[in-house]
């Protein structure tokens, strides 16, 4: 799959795609989602949390 591709799929331009890898724009949740659906992952994966340790505090 090319970024063009997965933009298309998120349904967001190349260019933004750009941005959110660059980190000059942020994720909304919304947006988190969708890439963890596309991705087959959970969002936690994503945002880099250990939600087992999140549920335990």
């Amino acid at each position: 799959m090319t970024q063009e591709d997965f933009a298309d799929l998120l349904g967001v331009t190349y260019q933004q795609l750009q941005k959110y890898e660059n980190g000059t724009n942020a994720l909304s949740i919304s947006r988190i989602w969708r890439v963890s659906q596309a991705l087959g992952i959970t969002p936690s994966h994503l945002c880099d949390i250990d939600i087992a340790s999140e549920e335990g505090d």
